[in-house]
């Protein structure tokens, strides 16, 4: 297996990393909880689909998921750290693979993404971020067209891909501890189908994905 320093990574990936952050902006804006009231949605918005399904995340992958939110200090990720705590292999892999995209910095040891990686986020259509914790919808998060292609993507493999489902929504910041790894499994059992047909609402192929109210999991286009 072959690893890259964290030198080496920088090296690499500044100029794209950095140029993939311009183009989608805004992804650390956290709007205040307080004002979950005025501004919740009244009513779904197009392609509107929901799921209560239960994580189905077995104890290992729970542990996985937990050990790379703990090695996660705001922009900077620890892979030892994350191994250490009993990550696996592949959620450190798909997880730096995402947010290295972002500008983390990443220390440790762990497989460099791939420069199709870092461009997938160049060419990126609609709002990304957190919108609030919106009554009764849970935490909404705006997915951009490609963030909402790259989550079909982990959703459609699986919990071997669930370590980039996190890193997806720990590149968006927002309070610690937000996304837990059972709202992961919950994405995860919601399904690729239900993420689709949110998309095809939206002219951009951009989401709205609230996790944590009632219903668990649901979207709807932008």
């Amino acid at each position: 297996m072959m690893f890259a320093s964290t030198y080496e990574l920088k090296t690499r990936l500044t100029i794209r990393a950095t140029a993939a952050v311009v183009v989608i902006g805004g992804l650390i804006a956290v709007p205040s909880d307080a004002d979950a009231a005025t501004n919740s949605p009244t009513v779904p918005g197009p392609g509107y689909q929901s799921s209560n399904a239960q994580s189905r995340l077995d104890p290992r992958q729970v542990r996985s998921l937990t050990a790379l939110g703990k090695a996660t200090n705001g922009r900077a990720f620890n892979a030892n750290e994350a191994r250490n705590g009993g990550a696996t292999e592949a959620d450190i892999t798909s997880y730096v693979g995402v947010v290295t995209a972002y500008g983390f910095t990443i220390t440790g040891d762990f497989i460099a993404p791939t420069t199709s990686m870092i461009m997938a986020l160049r060419g990126c259509v609609g709002r990304s971020g957190i919108r609030g914790y919106y009554i009764p919808w849970g935490r909404q998060y705006a997915l951009n067209s490609c963030q909402t292609s790259q989550l079909m993507g982990y959703v459609g493999a699986g919990a071997t891909a669930a370590g980039g489902i996190l890193g997806i929504f720990a590149a968006m910041g927002g309070p610690a501890g937000a996304i837990t790894a059972g709202a992961v499994g919950a994405i995860i059992a919601f399904g690729w189908t239900g993420l689709q047909l949110c998309q095809n609402a939206s002219p951009k192929h951009a989401i709205y994905i609230n996790l944590g109210g009632a219903p668990a999991v649901s979207c709807w286009g932008q």
